[in-house]
């Protein structure tokens, strides 16, 4: 995995999928989350299954500069096959830090797609009324240590 690049790749997903190997499973996961960029850009992030996805997502260590970036993934993965995807589609947005998103991206972006419109106001709510937190079901809010690091880097 240390010397690692797109066609050795496939063949990992090859193993996997043939030897369920549990080790390389975790090692592909963490592999992707590091590389997330890359591999969202890939052909074979198209035709990852939502589970898949749903295990890189909701990583804190996903390394990405913001938030945006793991929305962008999402709606690449989604485009590939929209009739297929609509009812997997409010299982990854719910695997971003929507109260990490401004609100009028939550309400151009988020709240239009089909199925994601309670996953939008959750993070408007917990964004507008910080007093009505603790009774709102909202699992993923703080940033992601990826994040966190490279504004903190680009501060200084």
């Amino acid at each position: 995995m240390t010397h690692i690049d797109d066609y050795t790749l496939q063949g990992a997903y090859m193993l996997e999928r043939e030897t369920q190997c549990e080790v390389l499973k975790t090692k592909i996961i963490e592999y992707e989350t590091q590389n997330f960029m890359e591999i969202s850009r890939s052909d074979e992030f198209l035709n990852f299954d939502v589970e898949k996805l749903q295990r890189i997502l909701v990583s804190d260590n996903l390394n990405i500069t913001r938030e945006e970036d793991a929305y962008d993934a999402i709606q690449r993965w989604y485009n590939y096959d929209v009739p297929t995807r609509q009812e997997q589609l409010p299982l990854l947005i719910a695997c971003l830090r929507l109260t990490q998103f401004n609100m009028d991206f939550l309400m151009t972006h988020i709240q239009p797609l089909p199925g994601c419109e309670l996953l939008a106001l959750r993070a408007l709510l917990w964004i507008r009324e910080p007093t009505v937190r603790p009774m709102i079901n909202m699992r993923l809010t703080e940033p992601r240590g990826s994040v966190l690091q490279f504004v903190v880097t680009k501060q200084f």
